[in-house]
């Protein structure tokens, strides 16, 4: 019962003697666009996008910012193939229902006016 005692009488000390409050400023960093797109051959390729956020914001951590006036042109195998359309959101969808294909290069470039252009590129496999 003593080691107990002296364990939570050390613990507590060392608690309360760690409490230092920090004042320093976080600078803010610029918005990065964020692109995310999962795709399957049954479904129509779709990307979403949004906009990062500082750790500054003041927003609800659950808050995504969508990004719905961003140009998201898909290519395929190197080739463009078309810029897929904003249904709300950020969801940015093959506008003549496009499917993804096994075997094809996919490549997805967006570009916005303020955030500037962001894109990825993947081979999909079985």
């Amino acid at each position: 019962m003593k080691v107990f005692k002296l364990f939570v009488l050390g613990l507590s000390i060392f608690i309360i003697s760690c409490y230092k409050p920090v004042y320093e400023t976080i600078p803010s960093q610029s918005p990065k666009l964020v692109v995310n797109s999962l795709f399957s051959p049954d479904s129509v390729f779709t990307v979403y996008v949004a906009r990062s956020r500082s750790f500054n914001d003041q927003l609800r951590s659950d808050t995504i910012l969508w990004v719905n006036d961003a140009v998201c042109s898909l290519f395929v195998d190197g080739s463009f193939l078309q810029v897929l359309q904003n249904t709300g959101n950020g969801r940015y969808v093959s506008p003549d229902g496009y499917k993804p294909q096994v075997g094809r290069h996919y490549k997805t470039k967006v570009w916005h006016r303020e955030l500037g252009e962001a894109e990825a590129d993947i081979e999909a496999k079985v």
